[in-house]
């Protein structure tokens, strides 16, 4: 339901709607682009070199086309299960004077 008691047209459009909904999780920006923004010399040999944007996050080790929307645009934070118990990124590190034999 629209609430709009003086006929001004609603804040977000259905047109907005859909022009936020086919818009891209993630964007590529040059490397060149970044450089000659920032004013540094361009240096790039590798002219495919670049950076992505993405809104919220990756989850690592998951190749580009297999990460889901939700994550890009909404993670926090990472969370391993360790033992049984959830741990935020990085997950803690095992006393190594325990997970190494001795000599």
């Amino acid at each position: 339901a629209n609430n709009n008691n003086n006929n001004n047209p609603p804040f977000v459009t259905d047109q907005d709607v859909e022009w936020l909904t086919n818009l891209p999780y993630t964007i590529r920006i040059p490397r060149t682009v970044l450089a000659v923004v920032s004013g540094e010399q361009a240096n790039v040999d590798n002219d495919n070199d670049s950076f992505m944007v993405v809104h919220a996050g990756l989850v690592p080790n998951v190749a580009l086309e297999d990460q889901s929307g939700d994550d890009m645009t909404t993670m926090r934070t990472i969370v391993h299960k360790v033992d049984g118990k959830e741990w935020s990124v990085p997950p803690p590190q095992k006393d190594k004077a325990s997970s190494s034999s001795s000599s």
